[in-house]
């Protein structure tokens, strides 16, 4: 295999430039998980809404917003539709920060 020309590379980087700005102001909590199921990626309405740094949420922190008594459903709900790559909704009852929000989520 030959290595990515430094076009594309160009090309790779301006386009994540892209989709940071445009994530960063939608009018919505975006956040990205890898193959792996975990969260590599959340927008600055996320951080804003959620009060906690890039680096506290990376990976699995992002959970610790979730009340330890809605994490086992959640983490089921999410985990079958991840590997089924459906969009899902839950309703989170205790959580501190998303106390009461449904939340629904895309596969893109």
């Amino acid at each position: 295999q030959s290595l990515p020309s430094q076009h594309t590379k160009e090309s790779f980087s301006d386009a994540l430039i892209l989709f940071q700005a445009l994530a960063d102001n939608a009018p919505a909590l975006i956040w990205m998980a890898g193959p792996d199921k975990l969260c590599n990626f959340f927008n600055k309405r996320w951080l804003q809404f959620t009060g906690r740094a890039l680096e506290q949420e990376i990976g699995e922190g992002w959970m610790n917003n979730i009340h330890p008594e809605d994490k086992q459903e959640y983490l089921r709900v999410y985990s079958e539709s991840f590997g089924a790559r459906k969009e899902f909704s839950i309703q989170l009852k205790n959580s501190q920060i998303i106390s009461g929000c449904p939340i629904q989520c895309r596969l893109f």
